[in-house]
């Protein structure tokens, strides 16, 4: 429901959040072609949420969190 409150990209959003925990973060994530890797290093490299979008996260209760750090569940 965040994500479609604030009309966001899932995986732009959650690369964006997990840049914020902190600045030497390394995400694993897993691919199933070549194609989505080169995708993932681009939403990677790139920042499309706000900051406030982001602090809002974190501020709510992340009882989903799961969601968050399983891909499978994007």
């Amino acid at each position: 429901q965040f994500i479609k409150k604030h009309n966001l990209d899932k995986k732009h959003f959650y690369f964006d959040a997990l840049k914020g925990v902190s600045e030497n973060i390394i995400p694993i994530v897993g691919v199933n072609s070549h194609r989505e890797i080169v995708e993932n290093i681009s939403l990677m490299r790139q920042s499309k949420v706000s900051k406030d979008v982001i602090d809002e996260w974190w501020s709510m209760d992340l009882a989903f969190s799961e969601k968050l750090l399983n891909p499978s569940l994007w």
